[in-house]
C-alpha cells in the first residue's frame, strides 16, 4: 500500500507522504518512498514511485509536478509543461488535475488552498527560505489568481522540530528572538515551524484556517527521509496537493 498521510479531500487531495512502516533499515538513505530525482537516487526507483502515485491518484504521471528546489524565493505559477522545473521553491496553480508538490527532509513544507478560488500552492521553506520571503510570495502568487488569504487553509507538514535544530550564531541572529531557543545544548536552535506560522500571519492567514503535524522528521526516521539523520543525498517526502 502506498504511504500516504492524507490531510484533506472532498474537493481537493491534500497530502503527504512517508517512507514504509515495514523499512529494515531505516539508516539507507534511500529505503522507502520518494520520488525525488536530483538527491542521488536511482532513476527507476524514483519513476516507480511516481507511477505509483499517479496510478493512486489516478493521473498520468506527467501530472505530477515538482520543482528542483533551491532554496530560492522563487515561485512560479503553473500553466502546464515540464513535470519538473528548476530553480523554484514554490508553485501556484488553479489546474485541476494537477498534483504540484515538494520535496522536503527536514525543511518545512507547505501547502496552501483556497477552495473558493479554486486556487492551491506548494511551497518549500528551509530557514534561508523562511528569511527571505517564500511565504508571502507564495501568498501573493496565488493572490494574484483571485485567491484571498482570509479564506486560505494551510497544511504544515512533518519537518525538524525545534529541539533537534541546531543551528549557528549567525543564522539564530537572523530570525526573531521567539524563534531561537538557547534551552538544548551550547548552539542555538530555531523553530523553524513558529517562524513560518509568523511568516503566515503576517500574509493574512487566519491562525485557525493553519493545520500543523506535529511529527519531527529528525526524530522519526522509520516514518521520514532527514538530510540530518541520513545526510543530503537520501531520500525525500513528497508533500503535495491536487485540485479534483
Amino acid at each position: 500500500m502506498l504511504p500516504i498521510e492524507f490531510f484533506k479531500e472532498n474537493d481537493v487531495f491534500v497530502a503527504g507522504t512517508t517512507r514504509r512502516v515495514d523499512i529494515s533499515d531505516v539508516s539507507a538513505p534511500y529505503a522507502g518512498f520518494s520520488l525525488c530525482t536530483y538527491t542521488g537516487d536511482d532513476d527507476s526507483h524514483t519513476m516507480e514511485c511516481r507511477h505509483c502515485l499517479a496510478d493512486v491518484l489516478r493521473i498520468p504521471s506527467e501530472n505530477i509536478i515538482a520543482p528542483r528546489q533551491t532554496h530560492s524565493a522563487n515561485v512560479l505559477v503553473y500553466k502546464g509543461g515540464e513535470c519538473v522545473i528548476e530553480d523554484v521553491d514554490a508553485i501556484v496553480c488553479d489546474t485541476p488535475g494537477v498534483a504540484i508538490g515538494i520535496n522536503t527532509a527536514d525543511c518545512v513544507p507547505l501547502l496552501f488552498v483556497d477552495s473558493d478560488a479554486r486556487v492551491i500552492g506548494a511551497a518549500h521553506a528551509g530557514w534561508r527560505g523562511a528569511l527571505s520571503g517564500i511565504v508571502s510570495g507564495t501568498v501573493a502568487k496565488m493572490k494574484s489568481l483571485g485567491a484571498n488569504p482570509e479564506r486560505m487553509e494551510v497544511f504544515i507538514g512533518a519537518c525538524i522540530h525545534v529541539e533537534c535544530f541546531e543551528i549557528g550564531e549567525e543564522v539564530a541572529a537572523q530570525f526573531p528572538h521567539d524563534c531561537v531557543s538557547r534551552d538544548y545544548g551550547d548552539k542555538p536552535h530555531v523553530d523553524l515551524v513558529r517562524a513560518v506560522l509568523l511568516e503566515l500571519l503576517a500574509a493574512g492567514i487566519r491562525d485557525a484556517n493553519i493545520v500543523v503535524v506535529k511529527d519531527c522528521t529528525h526524530c522519526n526516521t522509520h516514518l521520514y527521509f532527514s538530510a540530518r539523520r541520513l545526510g543530503v543525498r537520501s531520500g525525500r517526502n513528497f508533500t503535495f496537493i491536487m485540485l479534483k
